[in-house]
């Protein structure tokens, strides 16, 4: 096994020999930069201040060679001084160096580049290297850079513990608005003078002294973390009392326990019921529910059938919710769901009358959409037969409060009804006629006895 090794490290050995040969060969003349021939005065320079940069330019040929030396800032777009020129015997170094007043914080990427003053036989690959040089700031003037200062300001206080460390008036600043605690009027910036801290009892370097969550400003009782505000103005803290905002609802039942104005939110979108318009949040407003289609604007759902009250055809009838061809009666009673049905329009001349009198009633108005009416049954509520025709005349014989329905049936044998009551009354008239005769014949009767007693 070890002589394996050792027979890879002879191949190896050999292989780098003739890769080296064959590159010499191919750049007989030949100045070389690497990373290690460029380095600088300082580690890390201070802004402002003077740096070196040194370089060590390698002949690898077999004859003298000269050439000139250039250094870059990269990042200021600049030359650094002047070219440098070099003289380099064959297998030897030769080094140059500038000065450079470095300006700018952060990173300086540094670039050296050797020209050659015959470019027959040189390799430019190893022409030009490229080494950072990070600037840091010297905040105290200490001639150490921050970086490796552990008192950049010099104020005695270590920059681990100072909240301005390059801010030598003062080394702390307790809510971090970048004013130091000595000059700064609110330390702790819960919005109250350190001075009226002192007076109320409150700690000015803290921003809740009593750790309720709530700052001493907001904080009402800013001693006691057991309490905080008293939103009523009751004298009773919120966190003893029964109804925050007394407005009349207890807290346990107010969606709203700190507004007065509100209490319930039924539909839980954050409008209380007074401000809100859809109570129930139902796609109906509050008013059209009132009064127009008489259900509960605090029931999604009026009739209890899994509809919501905008949604459902019948919002009053848990048996119905769907009317598929419009025509008024819900799908379940709907003998014909395609078919829309006819519609019973009924007109009268009249709706209250007098027995005896005959009455006009009229359908002719009655439409079906989807086809024809066939039939139109009369049933005047006081007996008598029932009759058939699109208008009818009739006679009621006594006095008395009759319903009166007309039946339509269409060409789909689907009927509807439409009903009207009627008000009979008496004929004053003809019992004014009648009376006035018996009165009358009374008259003329007791007369008669009149005269015959006289003649007797």
């Amino acid at each position: 096994m070890q002589k394996t090794k050792l027979k890879m490290g002879i191949i190896i050995c050999f292989a780098l020999a003739i890769f080296t040969g064959a590159q010499a060969a191919d750049f007989p003349n030949d100045l070389v930069l690497n990373p290690s021939s460029v380095y600088f005065s300082k580690e890390i320079p201070i802004v402002d201040s003077n740096l070196r940069i040194y370089a060590s330019v390698t002949n690898n040929s077999a004859q003298d060679l000269s050439g000139t030396v250039k250094f870059y800032d990269e990042k200021m777009q600049m030359q650094i001084g002047v070219d440098q020129p070099i003289s380099v015997l064959a297998g030897s170094t030769d080094d140059v160096f500038v000065d450079f007043q470095i300006k700018g914080y952060g990173d300086h990427p540094i670039a050296v580049r050797v020209i050659p003053w015959s470019v027959d036989g040189d390799n430019p690959d190893n022409n030009k290297v490229i080494k950072n040089v990070f600037v840091d700031y010297d905040t105290d003037g200490d001639g150490i850079p921050n970086s490796q200062d552990i008192d950049d300001d010099n104020d005695g206080c270590n920059d681990v513990d100072d909240d301005l460390p390059y801010d030598k008036s003062d080394c702390k600043d307790t809510d971090g608005d970048k004013i130091g605690d000595k000059i700064d009027p609110d330390d702790d910036n819960d919005e109250l003078l350190d001075i009226e801290e002192l007076e109320k009892g409150t700690d000015p370097l803290l921003y809740d002294t009593d750790g309720d969550g709530i700052n001493d400003k907001d904080d009402l009782y800013p001693l006691d973390k057991t309490k905080s505000a008293d939103t009523d103005g009751d004298g009773i803290a919120d966190e003893e009392d029964s109804d925050d905002d007394n407005d009349g609802c207890p807290d346990s039942e107010d969606h709203f326990p700190l507004n007065a104005a509100e209490c319930l939110d039924t539909d839980g979108d954050g409008i209380g019921n007074n401000q809100d318009d859809d109570d129930d949040n139902d796609g109906l407003k509050d008013f059209e529910e009132e009064s127009i289609t008489s259900t509960d604007p605090l029931l999604y759902d009026t009739d209890g059938d899994g509809v919501n009250d905008k949604d459902d055809a019948f919002p009053l009838d848990p048996n119905e919710s769907v009317d598929s061809d419009q025509d008024g009666l819900g799908d379940n009673a709907d003998p014909n769901d395609e078919n829309a049905g006819p519609i019973a329009v009924l007109y009268t001349t009249t709706l209250i009358t007098k027995a005896g009198k005959a009455v006009e009633f009229d359908a002719t108005a009655s439409i079906d959409s989807d086809g024809t009416i066939v039939d139109f049954e009369w049933d005047f509520g006081d007996s008598s037969p029932k009759k058939k025709g699109q208008t009818i005349s009739h006679i009621y014989e006594e006095p008395g409060n009759y319903l009166v329905s007309l039946k339509v049936t269409d060409d789909k044998e689907e009927s509807r009804i439409k009903t009207v009551e009627m008000i009979v009354k008496r004929d004053l008239m003809k019992v004014y006629v009648l009376i006035s005769f018996g009165l009358v014949l009374l008259f003329i009767a007791g007369l008669k006895k009149i005269v015959d007693g006289v003649e007797d």
